[in-house]
């Protein structure tokens, strides 16, 4: 019996001592974990079982409730942000594929060019019309060469006509005086003759 009252004693010292921590644990925010341990301390030994108050267990279960019901309702909240975050990811991802294919559209813009419903690399279609023109340029230079070379021709051919029709005029010219010279000694003669014969 003095054992038991020993003991007792022992257990009450130790119970005191205990609970200044155990209300220190109560201050701050402690976890069931924690509670369940201080819950476990304070309540009396009976044999090898644990002797606690109803009301001391009721309030265990309400916080147990309470605690069970906050993280349920924390993830209720969580999967709802987690929903509204796939969903803005989603409205952004839209967003950034259309800006993407916008990006794709202004890029194909300033890199091609159409002409005549063809669509053409600028590069490829400066090169082309480079080409075209300096083709162009080619064949033009190719027609001035050939009219000039016509010019000298036509020019040529028009002094060799002016200087034959030079000739042909002055070729006409002296056959005119001689002409006139032979009919005036052929007067001349045919005077002379009358004249002999009026002798």
């Amino acid at each position: 019996m003095a054992l038991a009252c020993l003991l007792a004693a022992q257990v009450t010292h130790a119970q005191q001592q205990q609970q200044p921590a155990d209300d220190a644990i109560l201050t701050g925010n402690p976890s069931l974990n924690e509670r369940f341990l201080l819950l476990k301390s304070r309540s009396q030994d009976f044999k090898e079982y644990k002797v606690i108050k109803h009301t001391v267990l009721d309030g265990f279960w309400k916080i147990v409730r309470d605690s069970v019901g906050a993280k349920d309702q924390a993830r209720r909240d969580g999967n709802k942000k987690i929903e509204s975050l796939k969903s803005e990811l989603a409205q952004t991802q839209a967003s950034l594929k259309k800006k993407e294919e916008s990006m794709q559209e202004v890029v194909h813009d300033s890199t091609h060019i159409t002409v005549l419903g063809i669509d053409f690399v600028k590069g490829t279609f400066l090169t082309t019309i480079l080409v075209i023109v300096l083709a162009l340029l080619g064949v033009l230079g190719v027609i001035i060469m050939r009219l000039k070379a016509m010019y000298r021709s036509q020019k040529d051919r028009a002094d060799a006509f002016s200087e034959l029709s030079n000739e042909y005029e002055d070729y006409k010219r002296k056959a005119m005086d001689k002409q006139t010279k032979l009919s005036r000694e052929l007067q001349n003669e045919r005077n002379r003759l009358s004249e002999m014969r009026g002798m």
